[in-house]
């Protein structure tokens, strides 16, 4: 099989080193062979790639028929679909870890996928080098799947474990998660939670049977957490995650991202630094979690090339979309964890219990409802109010 890689960054390079390291162990599928490497005219004179297998004109992959399979990794969203949608156009099956497009483009790129008879494989879109798509498509045509919470960005959950662990406050543990390369220069896809945010569609999408949409996911990220919150987890054991939650009751349905306190009892408890994670339900098959590393170059360019193996076995789970149910009920009843300046307050009938801590206040709410929480706390900022806030597991 000729291969061409969109992309020569971080998951282009990995899937390109494996590829060319495991040469011999694709010979009983045939072979595997990258034909083509696109790429910017600016990047070519360090890539060090052979010149025969630079590219930087799509029109020359898309033409060359030999060519059967496109891996889209460049990572750009309106430009990446647009590669997508013209390489199934042109029959040639299609890989990609762009988590941005699928979230967005899955129902459509699938219909495309099915209407010219090619392949569309996306197991590093979501989790890195976890194989979570290819277990979910097949669980899902056995069991309902009716929960899923999930660990989907390394960047926020590294940031949180140093906070929790070494008492950094969260402007430091962002700048060793960038000295690391966890986090890019820009965070706010990372910690202000739409990283994870499109993870949930794509994997709530498979779940019900039907695309959900980015809007219908309630949001909230991690760049209010303070020192004085992860005080308060190391005195009762907890530890704060940014959970991905997916839950359906019958016709109805919820998508959340938000901070979430967890105890030692919950799956997700043990799961630090820049793991991943995604904890699953089905009525059969009840309860799997999956574990590994949510990015980088080996993991991710390895999701990448076991897409390409499947697609070399002919081995895919193909999905039909049915109709959408009801829109997302995202207005759960929960105790939560607030933490706010001096001089502002919560309703008194919420209140569990409250007390003060470093010129602000810490408070556990009774189960109140999120729209309401939310609602009230927003108010509280267009004031000037920092506040953070979590949902009590």
């Amino acid at each position: 099989m000729k291969i061409a890689i969109l992309g020569y960054g971080t998951v282009g390079r990995g899937t390109y080193d494996i590829i060319q390291a495991r040469q011999k162990d694709f010979e009983s599928l045939g072979g595997i062979q990258v034909a083509k490497v696109l790429m910017l005219e600016k990047e070519v004179d360090q890539c060090g790639l052979d010149p025969d297998l630079i590219c930087t004109d799509y029109q020359e992959i898309l033409e060359d028929d030999t060519i059967t399979c496109v891996v889209e990794v460049t990572g750009a969203k309106d430009q990446g679909f647009l590669f997508m949608k013209e390489a199934i156009e042109r029959k040639k099956h299609l890989v990609t870890a762009n988590k941005a497009v699928v979230s967005q483009h899955l129902e459509e790129l699938t219909g495309l996928a099915n209407r010219y008879g090619v392949h569309f494989f996306y197991e590093a879109a979501v989790g890195g080098g976890i194989p979570l798509i290819s277990p979910l498509k097949a669980q899902a045509k056995i069991n309902t799947i009716d929960s899923i919470e999930g660990i989907f960005n390394g960047t926020c959950n590294y940031i949180l474990s140093k906070m929790l662990d070494q008492g950094l406050p969260y402007g430091e543990a962002l700048e060793k998660a960038q000295d690391l390369g966890y986090a890019e220069a820009d965070p706010t896809d990372d910690v202000e939670g739409f990283d994870t945010l499109r993870k949930l569609v794509i994997v709530a999408s498979l779940a019900l049977g039907f695309p959900v949409l980015e809007e219908d996911v309630a949001l909230e990220g991690i760049s209010s957490i303070k020192v004085s919150d992860m005080d308060y987890l190391k005195d009762h054991d907890l530890k704060i995650k940014l959970l991905a939650s997916f839950k359906k009751d019958g016709d109805d349905y919820g998508l959340i991202v938000e901070p979430a306190l967890i105890g030692r009892n919950h799956p997700l408890y043990g799961i630090d630094g820049a793991t991943n994670a995604a904890s699953l339900h089905g009525n059969f098959v009840d309860q799997l979690t999956f574990i590994g590393p949510g990015a980088g170059k080996y993991p991710t360019g390895n999701a990448v090339v076991c897409d390409i193996m499947d697609l070399c076995r002919l081995k895919e789970e193909k999905i039909n979309f049915t109709k959408r149910l009801k829109g997302s009920q995202n207005d759960i009843k929960a105790p939560y964890y607030v933490s706010l300046d001096s001089d502002q307050n919560l309703p008194k009938d919420w209140i569990d219990w409250e007390e003060s801590v470093d010129g602000g206040k810490r408070i556990r709410t009774k189960e109140i409802s999120r729209d309401a929480l939310v609602g009230t706390i927003e108010n509280l900022r267009k004031e000037g109010a920092d506040i953070f806030f979590a949902r009590i597991q």
